[in-house]
């Protein structure tokens, strides 16, 4: 018996069952064969919903990600989940590569899962049961791999059966029929017996496990090139010392950047007051400021000289040092004008041109506004 065999019970399922119990027997030997299998049978659960509800469109680009981001979608899924399928799709990708899977990950992943083909349960059968995932249930083992070679995950994958064509899979169902399951779910909390609920961890271990993964997927690895809690020395304030969140480090072991992770509700703005601070107090020890970001987990920022701009993820190591390099092997363009040859830009509005155009170079974005 396991958390998954109730979806055995409805031959409607029938499309992602098989791989959500594949998933949770899979722990038992391998968390990132896990993983991977928890995020296969993910994407077939919500091919499952496109097809079957007549509210959702396929977007032109039908991957896993732009299914879960289209904004019909995110609709009808509570943030709490949507948050928890964003995670098991990063462990997931990270797994199809060999990555490591913690042990907590993979029962996190399992558990992400079960929450979001409940939901479907929930919104589109005709009598919901309520039932609570059951980590005791999982056959774990103390022999269970960690890690896995790529070569592995490619076998893994090659044994799987291809899946059905995504659009395919869309027409399949008549209008009718999905306007049907639309207004099941639309009607769910009237029609069922019971509410639905979701197991919501809390936002600090929500925002640690989307740093960690997203820092795993840039290639980091811990307790070497990254490192948590750092102490930094030399603060204006309290007892001088303060805590870097994470510290990460280039091939020849100097401080390439700094992370400050910061609740959601948090203004970015004060997290860069922080981690301004704690640059500046390690330039004083190691004669540069490294590159900082502030991060909620699900947003990331980065501060580089005097400019804060929002990227998608963690720079790699190779990234990162390219930026550092760049600082040092930078050369100022002061004085220009006598380095303009004649016999190419010999008149006085070139020279001007040439002059204001490098001159622009080294304004903050402030004065580039007003330039």
């Amino acid at each position: 018996m396991g958390n998954f065999d109730f979806l055995l019970n409805n031959e409607e399922y029938e499309s992602f069952s098989r791989s959500c119990i594949e998933a949770e027997n899979m722990i038992g030997t391998s968390t990132v064969a896990t993983a991977f299998m928890a995020r296969r049978a993910l994407e077939q659960a919500v091919h499952w919903i496109y097809s079957h509800d007549s509210y959702l469109e396929a977007p032109y680009r039908a991957t896993l990600s732009s299914l879960v981001w289209d904004d019909d979608f995110r609709e009808i899924v509570d943030p709490e989940l949507h948050s928890q399928m964003v995670l098991l799709i990063r462990w997931g990708n990270h797994a199809a590569h060999g990555g490591e899977i913690k042990e907590r990950e993979a029962i996190l992943a399992l558990h992400h899962l079960y929450q979001f083909v409940n939901f479907i349960d929930y919104c589109y059968s005709n009598e919901f049961v309520e039932r609570f995932f059951d980590e005791k249930l999982l056959p774990i083992s103390e022999n269970v791999k960690k890690r896995e070679t790529p070569q592995a995950m490619v076998e893994l994958q090659e044994s799987l059966p291809v899946m059905p064509d995504f659009h395919e899979q869309m027409a399949v169902q008549s209008l009718e029929v999905q306007e049907n399951y639309t207004e099941k779910r639309e009607t769910a909390a009237q029609r069922q017996e019971v509410s639905f609920h979701i197991d919501q961890l809390s936002e600090a271990e929500t925002r640690k496990l989307f740093i960690d993964i997203d820092l795993r997927l840039a290639g980091w690895t811990f307790e070497e090139n990254c490192r948590v809690e750092v102490a930094v020395n030399g603060l204006k304030h309290g007892s001088g010392t303060g805590y870097c969140d994470y510290v990460l480090y280039g091939k020849n072991g100097k401080i390439l950047a700094i992370i400050e992770a910061k609740k959601a509700a948090v203004n970015p703005e004060v997290g860069e007051v922080q981690v301004k601070e704690y640059a500046n107090a390690l330039e004083e020890k190691i004669g540069y400021q490294p590159i900082c970001f502030i991060t909620n987990g699900l947003k990331h920022y980065i501060l580089d000289g005097v400019n804060r701009r929002q990227v998608a993820g963690f720079y790699s190591q190779e990234e990162l040092q390219l930026l550092m390099d760049r600082r040092h092997l930078q050369k100022p363009l002061e004085d220009i004008s006598s380095k303009i040859r004649d016999d190419i830009s010999g008149r006085y509005y070139q020279k001007h041109a040439i002059a204001s155009v490098c001159e622009a170079f080294f304004l903050t974005i402030e004065d580039k506004l007003f330039w």
